[in-house]
This record gives structure tokens, sequence and C-alpha cells, in this order.
């Protein structure tokens, strides 16, 4: 279906305070709400026989309060945050466009949440940054029918509204040794909680459903990471890795992967469950300036990631891709090249009808022109030679089921005018 109509009210306050008491050096005030009104057809923007619409909205509401203190020679920043989004979406069928069940049944999900995080400073250039926080989270489907999951999962509790708590942390150590080259080794524990989608969704058509999970638990992600960076004058250059061991990861899955948990499998039909899940990677970037006008650089990134439970690959995993660039500059003015590029993915999840993605580059040109100290003017083409190509991104139709990629948009031209007061 396309998307004829997407619209939102965004309004936010801030307030940033500084030098407010001895004992409290900053303060941060967030407070924002929004609505985005979203409905998607095939009949708008097209001729179609079956006609077929989904009118969706969602309302954000939410606040944030970070205080600033320092306690010696270590920096906290503490404080609290609350967030409530609010989801609906009903589909609409036939020549008299007649209401079906909602897809999102009035989801309700509220996050209460306190936090503190210290940076300790120590001699020899050390750092010490140590992080906690508390998420309570409750959501519920107000008008979903604990019979519609009861006919898909054989161990369904039976509840539409679920509730969860749990601390996530942080340990991170960082050093800078002569020369400018900064280490760090970090460790880690955090939370993902499954959104409406994947606890409520409920969606039935003539060749495929498709039902959300209201006893997921929340993903658990235990993740060390590493890495060595250093910037001079001429140059400016990092490596890092990660190892993340995902407790609970969030699989959309085709029901007959998955037998023993779905009460009668079908293989156009798909479902969410908790596995265990192993996700790493490698991130490598650097720039050097080889004269005082012309400046080079190239950034690289892989993720692997495994389905552990079922000993598979996951979804959408991105392989080796990256980029490199070359700039010069003047005084007033910047012109620049930059390749863009990504190998083969043929690590997909085959269970799943993930398709596999070719190997692509692109080409892109682009240049600033500082009109004054207030006004800037930039403009380029992107993807000058207009190559077809798709990402590793893989998207399921929501009325047949069926796996498809996206082609990536064609030669772009743009332009941007910035300017700051």
């Amino acid at each position: 279906m396309d998307a004829p109509l997407s619209d939102g009210t965004t309004t936010r306050l801030r307030y940033n305070g500084s030098k407010i008491s001895d004992a409290i050096q900053d303060i941060q005030i967030d407070v924002y709400q929004s609505t985005v009104d979203h409905t998607m057809n095939n009949f708008d923007l097209r001729d179609y026989t079956t006609m077929m619409e989904v009118v969706s909205d969602v309302e954000t509401t939410g606040a944030k309060v970070k205080l600033t203190s320092m306690i010696g020679h270590t920096k906290l920043d503490y404080g609290l945050q609350f967030e409530s989004i609010n989801k609906t979406a009903t589909p609409y069928m036939g020549a008299t466009l007649m209401a079906g069940p909602e897809m999102w049944p009035d989801v309700l999900q509220e996050t209460k949440s306190v936090f503190a995080e210290s940076t300790s400073f120590f001699k020899d250039q050390q750092k010490v940054i140590l992080g906690l926080r508390y998420d309570a989270v409750t959501t519920e489907a107000r008008n979903g029918d604990s019979t519609t999951y009861e006919n898909v999962y054989t161990d369904y509790s039976g509840n539409v509204k679920t509730d969860d708590a749990n601390i996530n942390g942080l340990l991170r150590y960082e050093r800078t040794y002569q020369d400018n080259i900064n280490v760090f080794a970090g460790l880690s524990r955090t939370h993902r909680y499954p959104d409406a989608t994947e606890l409520y969704i409920a969606k039935s058509s003539m060749t495929g459903d498709w039902f959300g999970n209201p006893d997921l638990k929340p993903e658990q992600h235990n993740q060390f990471d590493l890495g060595i960076s250093q910037a001079t004058n001429k140059t400016n250059w990092s490596v890092s890795a990660y190892y993340d061991v995902v407790n609970n990861y969030i699989l959309r899955d085709l029901e007959t992967n998955q037998t023993d948990s779905i009460l009668s499998p079908s293989s156009s039909d798909s479902a969410y469950l908790n596995k265990d899940a192993t996700i790493y990677g490698l991130d490598m970037a650097g720039s050097l300036k080889t004269s005082q006008h012309v400046k080079v650089g190239s950034s690289l990134s892989l993720t692997k990631g495994t389905n552990e439970t079922d000993n598979r690959n996951l979804s959408n995993i991105a392989p080796l891709s990256g980029m490199a660039f070359a700039e010069y500059s003047a005084n007033s003015w910047k012109a620049g090249t930059r390749f863009n590029f990504a190998t083969a993915q043929t690590e997909v999840n085959a269970e799943y009808d993930e398709l596999e993605t070719a190997a692509w580059s692109t080409l892109d040109v682009y240049g600033d022109y500082q009109i004054n100290k207030s006004i800037k003017l930039s403009a380029g083409v992107d993807n000058l030679a207009d190559h077809a190509y798709e990402t590793y991104l893989n998207r399921v139709d929501s009325t047949s089921g069926a796996t498809y990629k996206v082609y990536e948009p064609g030669r772009t031209v743009w332009a941007r005018l910035n300017a700051k007061f």
C-alpha cells in the first residue's frame, strides 16, 4: 500500500540552566508532545479492484529532568524521565471500506525511569564512567481480545497487559596516553522493551496472518566493547569492536519454523517469540590531511548476528560496508567527493525467506560556500551515476506476507541554506 497521508505535529519546550546553586551546577528540562496521523491505502495513488486502507494514530507525551552536580573529582548526572505512547490502527476493506478488527488495539505504553551517571576523573588522564537506570514499563492493549492470541500461542497467559521493571547498568574505563592516543573498554547491560506491534498486532488476511505476542519479555543486552583512537592536527582515526549476548531477543518468524510454540502453524503466518542471540561487530574510521587544503578519509563497518536458539542467522544484518572521501577546502568554500559501498549479503535468515543482497557502490559530489559569518550554502549530487541498488534491509508485504526489497533513490540533486544568528 501507499501512504497518501502522513501528518505530524510536535510541540517541545526545553530549558537549560547553569550555576543553579553550590550543589547543582546545571539543570536541563525537556517536555514534549507529538501526534502523528498516518493513512495507508491502495486506491488513492493507483487503480486497484480490492480496496484496502489502514488508518493509524500515534500520540507521544514525555518529560525529562536532568541535574548535574560535582562531588570532588566526580561529575554526577541524575534525574527522572516519563514517556507515554498511545497507538491505534484500524483496517478498512472492500468497496464500502468496512472497518475490521483493530491492528493496534488502542495500545498504551508508559515508561517511568530514574537514572544516574557518574564520571570520575583521575590522574594520568584516566576516567571511569558508571551509569545506572531503572525503568518501569507498563503496556496495555485497552481494546485487546485475549482470544486472538489464545488461538496462536501454545503457552499464552491470557493477559493483554504487561508490567516490566529492570535495572540497566554501564561501566566504562577511558585513558589518554602520549600522542593523544585514547583507549576505552566498557561493560553494559541494557533492556529493549517490545513495542505495540511486537506485543499486540492482530492482522488477518486471505494470504497470511500476523500476530503479536503479549507474553514477550524485554530483550536483555549484555555487551562488552573496546576501542582505540587518536586525533592529531593531521590525522584522526579510530577502531572499536563489540560483542553482545542477547537474552530474549525478539524474533519475528514464520509459524512453521516454531511448531513447538504455535498451535496451528501455517507457512504464510508470522508471529513473535523470544530467543537467545549473539551480535558482534567492528568499526573503523580514519582521515588524513595530506596538505593545507586536501583531506582524505574512509570508514568500514562489519556486523554479524546469530539466533543461537535455532542456530540460524538473524534477519536484516548489515554486510561489510563503508565509504571513502576526498575534500578540498579553501578560505570560504569546500568541495568533495564520496564513494559509498557495501559487499554482498549472503548470510541471511533463509528460514524466514530473507533475500540475499548484491554488492553495490555509489558516488556523491558535494560542496559548501560560506557566504558570510552567518549564512552557508551547501549543494551536491548523490548517486551521481544513477546506479540502481538495494540495501540489505528486507521488508514484509503486509498483505501477502512475502519478503521484498525496495530500490534506493537514484540520482538526487540537493541544495541547502543554513543561517545561524
